[in-house]
């Protein structure tokens, strides 16, 4: 038995060695595009701070449990937070500068570059990364065609003083970004602000005079009315989800089960009537 635990000990102090002496060897090399990745990130942390900002101009306080302040940690339950579900994790993970420097890679992966054309759907839930894309196409010289929503799960964009629409169109009215929402949806149940305080829906109402609100409680036609603006503004090279609105993740637990990032055409499913955005086009 000595000998037994002797030998493991032997190995596992050669296996140590190895990886220590592969990791020194590593080289550590910068991607072809480092300087756009850094650019999005430094233009992330500038949106991050301006909406600290309008936050504080409207007198909603930081969350405590928005540990570095970011700024885009929203509240537990508001109004216009149809379905309570959001990790806290999660939301503080998405926001970081380095988020930009991430959608640059993933975009690049892709196969997206300057002079394409991006479609992307975003919800409030995840706000941080809703901007880190915004932000990743304008220093990649790519056009962005989004649609984004109101409807914001737990710890997301869900004040109903600053949503996600308005906080996008106040950083674009401020010049930190360029594009604003080519259109705007409650989100919620059916897209269409179910789950949410109706007092509040019509608040935000008023509030998106500015921008196109699209409502539409036909799954099918949503699709299809979405699939329009893109093609009519675009059309698009590519298609970016971010959060769980229905018309991109699709009803059901389809969405979820392809994954996040970059997915592959290997991973097409059959069309169903409960398919959304990202199957469609995945398909395609």
């Amino acid at each position: 038995e000595r000998k037994l635990l002797a030998l493991l000990l032997a190995c596992a102090l050669l296996a140590w060695g190895t990886a220590a002496l592969a990791a020194g060897q590593g080289r550590r090399t910068e991607t072809g595009y480092a300087a756009v990745q850094l650019a999005a990130a430094d233009l992330l942390e500038d949106c991050f701070r301006q909406v600290r900002t309008y936050k504080e101009e409207l007198g909603i306080p930081l969350s405590e449990l928005d540990y570095h302040q970011t700024g885009m940690i929203g509240e537990s339950y508001t109004g216009i937070t149809p379905t309570p579900l959001g990790a806290i994790e999660a939301k503080r993970t998405t926001a970081w500068p380095e988020m930009g420097a991430l959608c640059v890679r993933l975009l690049h992966e892709a196969g997206v570059r300057s002079g394409d054309t991006v479609g992307a759907g975003f919800s409030g839930s995840f706000p941080a990364m809703d901007l880190a894309v915004i932000a990743a196409c304008q220093v990649m010289g790519v056009e962005l065609i989004y649609i984004s929503s109101v409807g914001a799960s737990t710890y997301g964009a869900n004040h109903p003083a600053l949503t996600f629409p308005e906080m996008a169109h106040r950083l674009v009215e401020d010049g930190l970004l360029e594009t604003d929402s080519a259109a705007v949806t409650l989100g919620g149940g059916g897209d269409v602000g179910g789950g949410m305080d109706p007092a509040c829906a019509e608040e935000i109402r008023l509030a998106e005079a500015g921008l196109l609100l699209l409502e539409e409680p036909d799954y099918r036609r949503n699709l299809e009315l979405r699939q329009q603006l893109y093609q009519q503004e675009g059309p698009i090279d590519c298609f970016v989800a971010v959060g769980g609105n229905v018309t991109s993740m699709g009803r059901g637990e389809s969405g979820i089960s392809l994954g996040q990032g970059l997915l592959s055409p290997e991973k097409i499913v059959r069309l169903t009537e409960d398919s959304g955005l990202v199957q469609r086009y995945l398909s395609q």
